[in-house]
């Protein structure tokens, strides 16, 4: 049997010549590919294990029935699982798509009444709606007999036992009622007044995601030695740190992309689909020239960083960025933060730029973004630039007095 990890590398590459996108490639490795890993190695296994897969599986499948995850995760995990056991058997990863085990039928009466309820709708999530206005006729026909008028106590009643099984999905909950109501009380079905607009999902959390401090980064180079991925892995780095770009837009850059002369790159962004022209400092450039002259190997492919092993070739994803800023980490001393991967070296860029004072909008653009509200995840850390944000005074209280809308009235807006 194969090692773990070659075997996940190898289901990576297929995923990718299938079309899945690099941000899919690298959620499922780090969410279920690297644990499966970590359990391996936690247990001392080299080689794939069945009964270490079946076991994390297992895991998920309890917490399914606890709803701590959703099914929509949980069918992840299972699709993931088959891949990585199909290749581990075969070679092969098996992209055959999963039967349903159920599905949610209502009576007949009742999905006729959703048909009608969507008809006209245009609803960019049409299909989970669906899902969400059957589940709520099931709910009710175990609770009512279908002649009998549904009530505003009932339709929180679903509300509530919904969210708590599915806690990932209530906005689309709520749009189904939304949608539901106004038709049954056209139909004389339900009973209540009450206004279901009201009801919207609470905002989730702001996460601060730390970034790497130039005290870490420089450890992190000092680290690497005058190996060929050594070489690679510290251009790769320095090309991060000083451009911001990500993990993905780096592995897929290629020797056009590089003007020598002027001391830059030019790409079109894998997320984006935007171009973007940025300036590269002489020591990174110095640090790339050093990989393509000494330490890459001779191959047909343009694309600049490419495996150290044979067959050479591009790297598969930008998750093999993550993995290398997890290793130097730990080799460093470094505290691994969930959430922080080769991404932290692009919000250390966006920081670095902020406590230099450089405006917002220069920072926005070079990041690449088309909306300069993306940028706020990547300010956090700077209070002086924060400030300078636009925010409206609509959530501060005020002891007494009050704010006028027109503010041309007073001059400065509070009285």
């Amino acid at each position: 049997m194969q090692d773990i990890e070659s075997i996940v590398e190898s289901v990576k590459i297929q995923l990718a010549d299938y079309g899945l996108s690099p941000g899919t490639i690298d959620m499922q490795y780090y969410a279920i590919y690297k644990p499966v890993i970590n359990r391996h190695h936690e247990i001392g296994v080299s080689e794939y294990s069945e009964e270490i897969v079946a076991t994390f599986f297992d895991e998920y499948k309890e917490r399914l029935e606890a709803h701590t995850v959703t099914r929509s995760y949980f069918s992840t995990v299972r699709r993931s699982i088959q891949h990585l056991d199909s290749c581990a058997k075969t070679g092969v990863v098996d992209f055959t798509p999963f039967e349903r085990p159920f599905q949610i039928i209502p009576s007949p009466a009742h999905l006729r009444m959703v048909n009608d309820c969507l008809e006209g709708q245009n609803i960019g999530d049409e299909k989970n709606v669906n899902l969400q206005m059957r589940h709520f006729f099931c709910f009710m026909e175990q609770r009512i007999p279908e002649d009998e008028p549904i009530t505003d106590e009932l339709v929180r009643e679903f509300i509530l036992e919904e969210c708590s099984k599915y806690s990932g999905s209530i906005g689309c909950i709520l749009r189904a009622v939304r949608i539901i109501v106004p038709y049954l009380r056209t139909k004389g079905l339900m009973t209540g007044t009450a206004d279901y607009t009201a009801f919207t999902p609470k905002a989730p959390r702001t996460k601060m995601q730390v970034p790497y401090s130039p005290e870490e980064v420089e450890a992190m180079l000092d680290a690497l030695g005058t190996t060929a991925i050594d070489v690679r892995n510290k251009a790769m780095l320095l090309l991060g740190y000083d451009s911001g770009l990500r993990a993905g837009d780096i592995i897929k850059l290629t020797l056009d992309d590089i003007d020598w002369s002027k001391g830059e790159v030019a790409i079109v962004q894998g997320k984006t689909a935007e171009p973007l022209w940025l300036p590269i400092h002489p020591t990174t450039m110095n640090a790339v020239a050093d990989y393509i002259l000494k330490a890459r190997p001779m191959s047909e492919y343009r694309t600049v960083f490419l495996t150290v092993a044979r067959p050479y070739r591009p790297l598969a994803s930008g998750s093999s960025l993550s993995v290398m800023m997890a290793e130097l980490s730990k080799k460093v001393g470094i505290e691994l933060v969930p959430g922080r991967a080769f991404h932290g070296v692009r919000r250390s860029f966006a920081i670095n730029l902020a406590e230099a004072d450089v405006p917002l909008e220069t920072i926005s653009q070079m990041l690449g973004h088309k909306d300069f509200s993306t940028d706020r995840q990547y300010l956090t850390f700077n209070r002086t630039q924060t400030s300078m944000c636009a925010m409206g005074f609509e959530l501060v209280p005020l002891a007494s007095e009050y704010y006028l809308s027109d503010v041309s009235q007073t001059g400065g807006g509070q009285k």
